[in-house]
Formats: structure tokens, sequence, C-alpha cells
């Protein structure tokens, strides 16, 4: 199996079953693959609303404190894809 296996589309439907209407589903990564994968996984879904559309994640939380691993990443060029996505119905 592959990394990029985790964020697969089983994975989301199971997500779907068990949040309730309304949730929060935040994902980051700095992996430019992996957030290719993220964005292709989510958008070919319809129980949950990408909040950053019609882009598919952002690159910056302004009101959330970044950890250390973040700081580091961004120290070394890496951008950091931040993903936010509501449970609809």
């Amino acid at each position: 199996r592959h990394a990029l296996d985790l964020l697969a589309a089983a994975l989301v439907d199971a997500l779907a079953r068990v949040l309730c209407a309304g949730a929060v589903l935040h994902v980051a990564t700095d992996h430019e693959g992996y957030r290719d994968w993220i964005a292709a996984v989510m958008a070919a879904q319809s129980d949950f609303v990408n909040l950053h559309a019609p882009e598919p994640f952002v690159a910056t939380q302004p009101d959330r404190r970044e950890t250390a691993y973040e700081a580091e990443w961004r120290a070394e060029g890496r951008v950091i894809a931040y993903f936010d996505y509501r449970r609809a119905k």
C-alpha cells in the first residue's frame, strides 16, 4: 500500500456515514502528490462541501496556530495545503 491510500474514497465514505451533518473535516499536507490526491478524491464525492470552493485548498490558515512541523516545512520552502470540508445533509 502507498501512503496516498490514507485518504481514499472508502475512508471518505466511512467518514460520511459516521460524521453528523455540519461536522467539519480538516486535512493538511506539505506533499504535492498527496495534495493533488486529496483534491481529486474529495472532488469526486458529494457528502462533503469544500469550504474553500472554487479553490480546492488554501495555503494559509490565519486563525490557526502553526505547528512546529509546519514552521519547519515552511522554512524549507514547502507549501502547505489546508483542506476544509463540511459534512452535507
